[in-house]
């Protein structure tokens, strides 16, 4: 078995995110200032003898800067991502492409770990998740207003497939506004055909 370390790039953020007790005050000194960590994103490639080359983490997506909302970018600041850190330039790096890829394990789904599973969508890669990861999303279904929706679902091997993506719901304005759209819509085209007939 052979492991090639893959360089997705570097993330920084405030040390009290990962370590407990970081950043925790004291009498003589009430407001610490926060300290700030620079940190690898590394994913592993492993060529397993029996199933090929195994991918261990995906670095964060490719497009992060337009995917993450502003506040996560301030708190987890990707602060190096050139076009070598991408997930699909990693490989080729290490002699692979993404179709060779057979399988996917997942330490945990943070964005910066998860985030190169973008490049897999729609094949049949299997992807392993920990159940934990699993049952927080659905913990996230209990909040109001989010749900799991199947994107995608297929059969393959005998088995049903389902890729889920957890989606946030409308408000009701947007509800409104949407009923606002659909009706003036309808209106547009019932006078266009109305305006052909005469």
């Amino acid at each position: 078995m052979k492991l090639h370390l893959l360089d997705l790039g570097s993330i920084e953020y405030d040390e009290g995110w990962p370590l407990a007790a970081a950043g925790v005050s004291t009498l003589s000194e009430p407001a610490p200032p926060p300290a700030r960590r620079r940190v690898a994103i590394i994913g592993a490639l492993i060529e397993h003898p029996k199933i090929g080359p195994v991918l261990f983490d995906t670095g964060a997506a490719a497009a992060f800067e337009e995917l993450w909302p502003p506040v996560v970018q301030e708190l987890f600041a990707i602060t190096e991502y050139e076009n070598e850190h991408r997930l699909d330039v990693a490989l080729q790096a290490a002699g692979y492409g993404l179709e060779d890829i057979r399988a996917i394990v997942m330490s945990h789904l943070h964005l910066d770990h998860a985030g190169g599973l973008e490049f897999f969508r729609g094949s049949d890669v299997p992807v392993y998740v920990h159940a934990d990861e699993l049952r927080k999303l659905q913990g996230k279904t209990q909040q109001k207003g989010y749900t799991l929706v199947p994107t995608r679902m297929y059969f393959k091997n005998g088995k049903i497939k389902c890729e889920i993506a957890l989606a946030k719901g409308k408000q009701s304005w947007d509800k409104r506004e949407t009923e606002r759209r659909r009706t003036a819509d309808k209106e547009a085209r019932e006078a266009i055909a109305r305006s052909r007939k005469q």
